[in-house]
């Protein structure tokens, strides 16, 4: 693991504290709160496009940024899958950034998309099941991604994305440490070793449960032998990182988890036991949290708290507790 840090941090227009605030009691001694900054914003950015993604980090914290997407979309197979490739030359490092579920606008393809489980068998041979649209979302941009990060060879590699994004991103760092060809039959291992060898962080916000325990399993295994430092951060009662329900089949999550909530100064550790756990109802559970991000907005009701929310899933939620890390609560800056 490289204790190098991006070139030029935190360009907000006045000196960052030299120590966070934030206690690290407990976190993982790789996790770096100024990173999982960069990542939380990088990974909310990346539901726009690559020029305003470049300009916000290079405004904010990666001056002279260097964005390129890689894109796939195809409504028949309901692939819509984007990941931007963001390079700092001054430091060596490439993010490779998956973009989450699109709400807004007339394509529902990413919705249908998180709602294709279908489970299917993953890796080849094994009896263990993953989300099929997540699968099939990661498969259409694999070789053009292993080709752009085979190009930087020094580049060290920093995985991310929210909700379908963190997914993608978690599923690729495992699929990276397979000691078997996972996503296409001809990949060569070696050019697997070389991209993983580089992965300095893999930090997922929201991120929904990828595959059922077995492959849960066989992940926690690959993530232990091959030291990939994979966090999922997941903001209170965030809905998404509890899907998809037990109607749909069981699933599990792995990878180290961080909570936290608005009263949090930072990420914490909820301890053995504590993770979240899977809804019963997938359906279900999307209206509870619905129901409950809309009491959020009414005076009258706002402080009766569901035990679900879709608000809390909202990416900004993430980069805000990750601003409390870095800066404490009340130096925060408002930008971006």
């Amino acid at each position: 693991m490289s204790d190098r840090r991006f070139g030029g941090w935190f360009q907000w227009g006045r000196e960052q504290p030299e120590d966070p605030p934030t206690p690290t009691e407990g976190l993982p001694p790789e996790y770096d709160v100024r990173t999982a900054l960069l990542l939380a914003l990088a990974s909310t950015w990346a539901y726009s496009d690559a020029a305003s993604l470049a300009d916000i980090l290079d405004r904010s914290v990666l001056p002279e940024a260097q964005v390129e997407l890689l894109e796939v979309r195809n409504p028949a197979r309901l692939l819509d899958t984007q990941v931007f490739l963001v390079r700092d030359p001054g430091a060596h490092a490439t993010l490779v950034v998956f973009r989450g579920t699109e709400i807004g606008g007339a394509n529902i393809t990413d919705i249908l998309t998180d709602l294709f489980v279908d489970p299917v068998n993953f890796p080849r041979g094994s009896s263990a099941r993953v989300h099929r649209g997540f699968l099939d979302g990661l498969i259409a941009v694999w070789p053009r991604l292993l080709d752009a990060l085979s190009e930087r060879p020094d580049d060290r590699i920093y995985l991310a994305g929210h909700s379908l994004g963190g997914a993608q991103a978690a599923l690729m760092a495992v699929a990276l440490g397979l000691d078997q060809p996972g996503i296409m039959q001809a990949d060569d291992l070696a050019v697997h070793a070389s991209i993983r060898d580089r992965i300095d962080g893999v930090h997922t916000f929201g991120q929904p449960m990828i595959g059922d325990p077995e492959f849960a399993a066989r992940a926690e295994q690959v993530r232990q032998t091959h030291g990939l430092p994979i966090v999922r951060h997941v903001f209170d009662e965030d809905i998404v990182p509890r899907l998809p329900g037990k109607d749909v089949g069981d699933f599990a999550h792995f990878g180290v988890e961080l909570r936290g909530d608005d009263n949090s100064l930072g990420w914490t550790c909820p301890g053995q036991g504590a993770a979240v756990r899977q809804v019963k109802r997938s359906v279900l559970g999307l209206l509870v949290g619905a129901l409950d991000f809309a009491g959020e907005q009414l005076a009258p009701v706002r402080s009766r708290e569901l035990p679900l929310s879709v608000g809390d899933h909202l990416p900004q939620r993430y980069v805000d507790l990750c601003k409390r890390a870095v800066f404490g609560r009340e130096d925060i800056p408002y930008y971006p």
